[in-house]
């Protein structure tokens, strides 16, 4: 929650057992990109919060074992560039649900 200053996240090298990456409250964040093979047990992704991060990292339809991706107040040309197949696993929380509970963040639903 709100822990990367930069514009462009990108998550290449490792995280090969990583199965849930919470990406929150990163305003500053305009760009992501995953490397598919080192995020290959990814299982849930959560964007919340990210106004400038108008489009979805590319090549998510190739996340294998990705069951859910859940979006709070992200932009709509966020969604709306998901490829048809990964938009089947979106979620919008219609009431505020603790994404991160660790620090107790709460992020409410709605895009």
């Amino acid at each position: 929650y709100n822990v990367y200053e930069g514009e462009k996240l990108t998550c290449t090298n490792g995280y090969h057992k990583l199965k849930k990456l919470s990406i929150i409250a990163m305003v500053k964040l305009n760009e992501c990109t995953f490397g598919t093979k080192n995020m290959a047990n990814l299982e849930v992704l959560v964007f919340a919060k990210c106004p400038r991060l108008s489009s979805p990292p590319p090549k998510l339809d190739e996340l294998n074992f990705l069951r859910e991706v859940h979006l709070a107040q992200m932009p709509q040309g966020f969604y709306d560039g998901m490829n048809p197949a990964t938009k089947k696993l979106v979620h919008f929380p219609e009431f505020q649900h603790h994404f991160h509970s660790s620090t107790r963040s709460v992020v409410q639903g709605g895009s």
